[in-house]
């Protein structure tokens, strides 16, 4: 019994345990909290883009002459109006000001970061120059993106309903949680890595204007920490189940108990009647009956099963009958005899068969 309960207690504490890590990743970056839950942050403090006029040597000239600036200041955090550090969240973003201001966009089931329009990069003369790298790093980011999103969400529901379920039924709940391990250990393991590439191409292509960037090992640990709880909980439930069926596998139906002719007992599982899968157990039914003695189960007797055989024989078989031709005293069944080579003088063995309806001729 405190199996039983184990296994029935121990998988709805993993599920309540993977949700609350889930949500965690899944409203990080709302309402300007959990900030620190992020899969990729930039750095931005030491961004510096030159102007795009800053190589006119005669503008230069024009401006030291005049006083006044025909060329342009270069773009930084400053008048780009840019946070210091920029955090990338499942459904969000975060901007991290100096002045210890977040502000974060709306949740959307349709984010993904581009660095060009969230870092202005545009509104630079940098704008426009993307890589080969950083396009291929971006265009698989954004395909995954969606994937990513709904394996947390879809195992968030799965641990929510995974409880319920085992209500009902602990296989249901099984299933779920398994279905729910494969989704979200795929989803982890995919976000790991395209932001782990995106990562790198941002590095490479933004490392001259001083933009740099880093990826967050939270939500990759939390994920795989909820998948391999899942599938712990998923080993949880079927052994409930099976327990819960009293080791009758997976029907997890009771044994039927069944009672023999001869008053044995038995059990019966789902499969058929007890004893084997064709023949059921043996019943003991009473065959013979010698000077009112105790009837006697003749079931498993080597002697007997010999008897059966078809290429077994033996002289003068059958003793049940005195000279005259009379039934023996009391119209007992015939005894067979137990000797060899037909003397029906020698030592009988009361454990072996009897033929009824057999005759001496």
């Amino acid at each position: 019994m405190a199996r039983g309960l184990f296994f029935g207690v121990t998988p709805v504490i993993l599920n309540i345990t993977t949700l609350v890590l889930l949500c965690l990743v899944i409203f990080s970056g709302f309402n300007n909290g959990l900030t620190q839950i992020h899969w990729l942050k930039t750095d931005n403090t030491k961004l510096s883009v030159p102007s795009p006029l800053s190589n006119s040597r005669p503008l230069e000239d024009l401006s030291a002459f005049t006083g006044t600036d025909y060329v342009g200041e270069d773009s930084t955090t400053a008048n780009l109006n840019l946070p210091d550090h920029t955090t990338i969240h499942l459904l969000t973003e975060c901007g991290l000001f100096s002045d210890s201001r977040t502000d974060c966009s709306k949740p959307d089931l349709n984010f993904w970061f581009r660095p060009e329009r969230d870092l202005k990069i545009s509104a630079t003369s940098r704008g426009g120059r993307e890589s080969v790298v950083l396009k291929d790093a971006l265009r698989s980011y954004s395909r995954s993106s969606r994937f990513i999103e709904w394996s947390f969400i879809i195992g968030a529901f799965c641990a929510f309903g995974a409880p319920i379920e085992s209500f009902f039924s602990p296989l249901l709940a099984s299933i779920t949680c398994a279905f729910a391990t494969v989704m979200l250990g795929a989803g982890t393991i995919t976000g790991a890595v395209v932001f782990k590439r995106l990562s790198d191409a941002i590095n490479d292509e933004f490392k001259d204007e001083g933009i740099s960037s880093a990826n967050g090992g939270i939500p990759v640990a939390m994920g795989m920490v909820g998948a391999g709880m899942f599938a712990l909980a998923t080993f949880c439930y079927v052994m409930g189940y099976r327990k819960g069926g009293k080791g009758s596998g997976w029907k997890g139906s009771k044994p039927v108990q069944a009672r023999s002719v001869g008053g044995g007992e038995g059990y019966a599982g789902a499969g058929g009647p007890a004893g084997g899968m064709f023949g059921g157990q043996h019943k003991y039914v009473p065959i013979e009956k010698q000077n009112g003695e105790q009837q006697q189960s003749l079931i498993g007797d080597r002697d007997l099963e010999r008897r059966l055989e078809d290429d077994w024989a033996a002289p003068d078989e059958y003793s049940g009958r005195n000279n005259n031709g009379n039934n023996a005293k009391g119209g007992s069944i015939p005894l067979v005899s137990m000797g060899v080579g037909g003397n029906n003088k020698q030592t009988r063995n009361l454990n072996t068969g009897y033929e009824p309806y057999s005759r001496q001729i």
